[in-house]
């Protein structure tokens, strides 16, 4: 007998012979990466000089003896100052790190403790002594709340919200 022509002859699948006869989907394009701006990047750095500066200001008012002296609040012992500066540098640090991985709840935790951060700024303007630290305290202060409100309006760009945006639809 003569052969039977199936037709024409085509290529196998890949994976036919796998168990399944499948083969596997062809792989995803890769997801497109997004690239920091320059706003956030400049947040960042400012957020890092923050932290920095916060222990600068706690250790400069110890070194002038400005939280220990006779005119010190009695409510900051050195602990106190210690915890503060970890704590203030700490969160400086953690906002600085997860705002630069583009993390939207972070701009929004950043705008909440930069806001705290000029209501005290203001209050100590008004209030002798409300930080401690004396003349230390109050440039410091000053100094705080430029980086703060800086910090803030490029946080709050057109080109930062796109790539916030951006980075939370990955």
């Amino acid at each position: 007998m003569a052969e039977q022509d199936s037709g024409p002859e085509y290529p196998e699948y890949p994976g036919a012979d796998d168990a399944g006869g499948n083969a596997p989907p062809p792989p995803s394009p890769p997801a497109p990466v997004v690239t920091r701006p320059s706003s956030v990047a400049r947040a960042v750095k400012l957020m890092w000089a923050g932290a920095a500066l916060e222990v600068v200001a706690r250790v400069l008012g110890l070194a002038t003896g400005a939280y220990i002296g006779d005119d010190a609040p009695a409510q900051t012992p050195l602990g106190g100052v210690v915890a503060g500066a970890v704590v203030n540098a700490a969160l400086w640090s953690w906002m600085a790190w997860e705002n630069g991985l583009g993390r939207s709840y972070a701009r929004i935790m950043a705008t909440i403790l930069g806001a705290i951060g000029i209501i005290r700024a203001f209050s100590g303007f008004f209030v002798i002594g409300a930080f401690g630290g004396g003349a230390v305290g109050l440039i410091c202060s000053m100094i705080l709340l430029g980086l703060a409100i800086t910090i803030l309006v490029l946080l709050w760009t057109k080109e930062s919200s796109n790539y916030y945006r951006a980075v939370s639809s990955r």
